[in-house]
């Protein structure tokens, strides 16, 4: 058995672990447990029925960001995204959204703490919003500490501003639209089946003139599913990536309406702006 199909096999065994425990592949990162929930059939991202922390929290996620991320009530911290090319990866249609779980190795940096990539899914429509406008669909890459734990999430938005007959680069930001466009998406709840290829994790950052990652926001937020723990670092970034219509199209046929509404902001300092004097990139 080659190295490959020894990650793929693991990934298989800890995925079938996690569905037999009603957890699924997302449950490692922004998955409800508990109980029994569901989006609002009116497709307009209502959380009333969620209860609990959901309900209750102060620091809750999604948010609507100002313009331009606001100025920001200070600096973001430095982060480091130690992302490469993944082999092995699994993805999994958990019956709220679709989760690719790529192989280890993958981490982020900031404030003196490594988090490792567990996995990464997908939302439509976008969970943020800026000025109260989404985007038609937003990226979500969990992270975890040593103990399994999520503790910091980077949301990417991602609009329908790319052409079919666009050349996909990375001075357009559409790199990530070949990527999502060749994930096989499981189309049943509990489905789940090996990733073909390679996946450049890198390619799931948006980049603004040449290697430059472009702008983002830091605030504490939660998960934005049942039960909406708190005490989570977000990192969302202000630049777009860039896909067609009929990707999105895609998403939304297995998916549906997955989103949650903005949650309010309260007394949580926005710090703002990351970029290339202020954000450290690493790529394996």
């Amino acid at each position: 058995m080659t190295a490959i199909s020894k990650r793929r096999a693991a990934c298989r065994v800890l995925g079938a672990v996690l569905l037999a425990m009603g957890m699924s592949g997302a449950a490692i990162g922004e998955e409800g447990k508990g109980h029994d929930w569901h989006y609002s059939a009116k497709g307009n991202g209502d959380d009333s029925s969620w209860g609990g922390v959901c309900a209750t929290g102060l620091e809750q996620s999604p948010i609507n960001i100002p313009e331009g991320g606001g100025g920001g009530s200070g600096p973001v911290r430095p982060i480091k995204f130690n992302y490469g090319a993944s082999e092995g990866a699994t993805i999994t249609n958990n019956g709220h959204t679709v989760v690719v779980t790529p192989a280890a190795g993958n981490s982020v940096e900031i404030g003196g703490e490594t988090y490792k990539l567990a996995q990464f899914h997908f939302h439509t429509q976008s969970e943020h919003q800026e000025a109260g406008n989404p985007e038609p669909m937003e990226l979500h890459l969990v992270h975890v500490d040593a103990a399994g734990k999520p503790k910091l999430v980077v949301g990417v938005l991602i609009d329908d501003h790319l052409m079919e007959s666009d050349t996909p680069s990375y001075i357009n930001n559409a790199t990530a639209s070949r990527l999502l466009n060749r994930l096989v998406l499981p189309a049943h709840k509990g489905d789940t089946h090996d990733v073909d290829g390679t996946i450049n994790l890198m390619d799931l950052l948006p980049i603004s003139f040449e290697r430059n990652r472009g702008e983002h926001i830091e605030y504490k937020g939660s998960l934005t599913t049942p039960g909406c723990n708190e005490g989570l670092t977000w990192i969302v970034m202000l630049y777009r990536l860039h896909t067609t219509p009929e990707v999105i199209a895609k998403y939304h046929k297995i998916m549906g309406d997955n989103f949650r509404r903005p949650q309010p902001i309260n007394d949580r300092p926005l710090l703002c702006c990351g970029g290339k004097s202020e954000t450290v990139f690493s790529g394996k």
